[in-house]
């Protein structure tokens, strides 16, 4: 299986929605591709760019710098983010990595129109390790490029089995599960369990 993100303008050159990024897979080693995925699900037509991959048993990860907190601005941008847990099929909500908005620096001794992206990630033992630059702190009298990182967890945190997994019972009639909580890696927070059922008089119910 092979994954890919990109961008690019979906609507003709600086018109409407000027830049997106998007995630596509082939499932036969790149000889045919599924249609691609639009990633950023800001729903506006602020500009996102720049996306970086990482893949493991556990998930896809995708992240990118993203302007869809300065709505009116187009310009002041941040880092997001975006998981599958089924090979690229779904994908969980869009989450703000990067803790604060940035503007842009461009170094007049570097370059005139060219920031730089400085972007990575990559997986190891549940969690994504995941690398952006931003300008946020201000140095010398300007806003100064700057490298940050942050670790996003992707293991699930417990495994929870019962047995019976189903039982044919009759209204009035209880219902006894072994419940098994296993926590894995670290995971050591408490959790809470709760039953809802609406059922006809004689059905089974299952756990």
């Amino acid at each position: 299986m092979v994954h890919v993100v990109y961008s690019y303008d979906p609507d003709g050159y600086n018109t409407g929605d000027v830049i997106n990024v998007y995630y596509r897979r082939s499932l036969d080693q790149g000889a045919t591709w599924e249609p691609e995925v639009l990633l950023n699900d800001d729903g506006t037509l602020t500009d996102q760019w720049f996306p970086s991959l990482s893949v493991s048993d556990s998930a896809i990860s995708t992240a990118w710098y993203d302007r869809r907190l300065d709505a009116a601005g187009n310009y002041l941008f941040t880092y997001f983010a975006r998981v599958s847990f089924d090979g690229g099929v779904t994908w969980q909500p869009s989450e703000q990595i990067a803790d604060v908005t940035s503007p842009v620096y461009i170094d007049p001794q570097l370059a005139d129109c060219y920031h730089g992206d400085y972007d990575q990630q990559t997986q190891f033992e549940g969690a994504i390790y995941i690398q952006w630059s931003d300008d946020r702190n201000v140095q010398s009298g300007h806003n100064d490029p700057d490298i940050w990182f942050d670790k996003k967890f992707v293991r699930p945190d417990f495994k929870l089995e019962a047995s019976p997994e189903t039982q044919s019972i009759c209204v009035p009639d209880d219902a006894v599960y072994d419940v098994d909580l296993t926590p894995i890696w670290i995971f050591s927070q408490p959790v809470s369990l709760t039953v809802e059922a609406c059922l006809p008089a004689c059905s089974p119910r299952s756990v």
